[in-house]
């Protein structure tokens, strides 16, 4: 499923119509369906007004749908609660974990030519 579907799937759980949770998102009822038929997808501030609207996680919705098997989905969910956490850090944290995984992954490159 994409972004699209997982907004709507979720927004029909909630016994909403397309108008209503424009409505409520302060967006034309054409922008929420051009988003469930994956015309266009919504950006992260809108994703999470969605998720407070919808009263789901963001991962509910962002997690690819490449993530086929249980054992994929539970990777992708781990993932996305990552990217959640690493979008709130400061451009100086996000900098230091993005050096410090760049080192971890050339020493775990080393290892294997060894």
């Amino acid at each position: 499923m994409n972004i699209g579907d997982k907004i709507r799937s979720i927004r029909e759980i909630r016994g909403l119509t397309q108008a209503e949770l424009a409505e409520r998102l302060g967006v034309s009822s054409k922008t929420v369906s051009s988003w469930e038929v994956n015309r266009t997808e919504p950006k992260m501030g809108m994703i999470e007004k969605v998720c407070v609207t919808l009263n789901c996680r963001k991962t509910d919705i962002i997690v690819e749908s490449f993530c086929k098997s249980d054992h994929e989905e539970r990777q992708c969910r781990r993932i996305a609660k990552y990217m959640e956490k690493f979008a709130m850090l400061s451009d100086a944290n996000k900098e230091a974990i993005e050096t410090m995984t760049e080192v971890m992954l050339r020493n775990q490159e080393k290892k294997k030519e060894d």
